[in-house]
């Protein structure tokens, strides 16, 4: 508040009078001074002079507080022509060129957890840049003890749909498992010495705006890895993807590894399917039986859909056979071993050639090996027949059967890595039953779990992924249950997947 004029020279002087009169009137042994004055002119003379001035002083610091400038009188108005209503609208304040707001999902985060728009320093700063006042920091409001609901009807849900056939080689909307693209000089993740083994890495340029309620990155890559025999989980949101690197050799005693004929999963491209709320997903339920039915039926391992296809698994076959317990009855386990170790002498020394592998397989088929519980007619004088050790008899499953899981892991490595690797038959073959173990191997984001968990809030927790067990990524969790990783829907607005939960459902 402004003090008026001469206040301070009235209060000065008020006081003045005062002690004056008190002295004089009171305390006459104080004020020597006065009493002299006070003989020559008398103590109602000063008294009368000191009044005289107190009031001169008021009355000019009461004119003093009461001076103005008079405003100007208006000139009569000029006729004004009709003007359009948009012509008189004010304009908005111009902005400068490339600095128009942007509506992030951090933006919206903020909005939902009730902060200020101004109320951190990334926005006042994004305001100085666009020629604004920077406003001062608020204090961020309180939180509201639930995350407002955003599971509208605009939300959808993500399937990853494994690609069969693969269209495409290192690019695409992400994939599963095999290899992570880390940002350069990022070390692969070890969580107490144990290294993990990627579950997916996702481009989030691909993610539907609507997915999370518009939480989460938009922009980058979110990578999931998973400890193998701890189940511990570590999440990367990251914006440069360097080089591809392999995931670490599977531990022994994972508890994560399907069938073990190939202790590592394949990297896998995916499909990003939006799902809006409230719509079927394109997911089947229930385990795939292709398998089984190839197992239940009679073939030759040199078939054409069974041939090896490189050297490993031309040398896996021969180990195979060798190490079979009914070899033994055969009495050529010799001829086997030979057969083997000359396998193992040309994978070192010279490329793998289909015409190599039919002279030894011709070897192979030349051994027969009595099965008594054959359900092949008998041979003469009534003795079982002598079936190629080649051949699966389902009534009496020998290594052919662990051969053939065995092949088709490698194959599905193979042909992660390079579509056109594998013979054009033996593809064929192979991609009509990895379509059926895809249908079974769908993952999601985004959804309300499968399997109902009574812990799970729909208006506070977010699916971040779920993996079901899959026969074609030969990932297996628990009994053939679900991998679920959630978490809180806050967390993810802020950006923090440090706390994601895993369970098994």
């Amino acid at each position: 508040m402004r003090l008026p004029n001469g206040l301070i020279g009235f209060a000065a002087l008020a006081v003045l009078t005062l002690y004056a009169l008190l002295v004089a009137l009171e305390t006459e042994g104080w004020a020597t001074p006065y009493l002299t004055l006070f003989n020559l002119a008398g103590k109602w003379v000063v008294v009368a002079v000191l009044a005289v001035l107190t009031l001169l002083a008021l009355v000019s610091v009461w004119k003093g507080s009461q001076v103005r400038t008079a405003p100007a009188r208006p000139s009569p108005p000029a006729p004004v022509a009709a003007v359009p209503v948009a012509a008189v609208t004010p304009a908005p304040p111009a902005r400068k060129s490339g600095v128009m707001p942007v509506v992030s999902p951090e933006r919206i985060a903020r909005a939902l957890r009730g902060q200020p728009e101004n109320g951190s320093k990334a926005n006042r700063m994004a305001g100085a840049e666009a020629g604004a006042k920077p406003a001062s920091p608020a204090k961020p409001a309180k939180p509201p003890q639930k995350m407002l609901p955003f599971r509208g009807k605009d939300s959808v849900s993500v399937r990853l749909v494994p690609q069969v056939p693969i269209t495409f080689g290192d690019g695409g909307a992400g994939w599963l498992a095999g290899a992570a693209r880390l940002p350069p000089g990022m070390p692969w993740p070890v969580i107490d010495g144990e290294a993990l083994q990627l579950l997916a890495q996702i481009d989030c340029t691909q993610l539907p705006p609507g997915l999370w309620g518009g939480l989460g990155p938009r922009q980058g890559w979110l990578a999931v890895f998973l400890g193998p025999r701890s189940y511990r989980p570590h999440v990367v949101h990251f914006h440069e993807a360097g080089t591809l690197q392999r995931t670490p050799a599977m531990p022994s005693g994972s508890y994560i590894l399907g069938s073990g004929a190939v202790p590592a999963f394949p990297r896998w491209p995916v499909d990003l399917i939006a799902v809006p709320a409230g719509q079927e997903a394109p997911r089947r339920e229930g385990a795939n039986h292709g398998m089984k039915r190839l197992f239940a039926q009679s073939w030759d391992v040199t078939e054409s859909r069974f041939l090896p296809f490189d050297w490993p698994s031309a040398q896996r076959m021969m180990e195979l056979a060798a190490t079979s317990p009914a070899v033994q009855e055969t009495g050529a386990l010799k001829k086997l071993q030979n057969l083997k170790a000359a396998a193992d002498t040309m994978a070192a020394s010279v490329p793998f050639s289909g015409v190599v592998m039919d002279l030894i397989l011709a070897e192979m088929r030349a051994v027969a090996w009595p099965n008594p519980v054959s359900t092949h007619p008998a041979g003469e004088g009534g003795q079982s027949a002598g079936l190629p050790f080649t051949s699966h008899d389902p009534a009496a499953p020998g290594w052919q059967r662990d051969y053939v899981l065995y092949l088709q892991e490698r194959a599905k490595h193979a042909y992660a890595d390079n579509p056109d690797s594998l013979p054009e038959e033996f593809l064929a073959d192979c991609e009509e039953l990895w379509k059926e173990q895809a249908a079974d191997g769908v993952a999601g984001m985004g959804h309300v779990p499968w399997a109902r968990l009574r812990d799970f809030d729909e208006s506070e927790d977010i699916t971040l992924l779920e993996l079901p067990s899959s026969t074609l990524m030969n990932w297996r969790f628990g009994d053939g249950k679900n991998l679920l990783l959630t978490m809180k829907a806050s967390q993810l607005a802020n950006g923090k997947f440090g706390a994601v939960d895993v369970q098994v459902i």
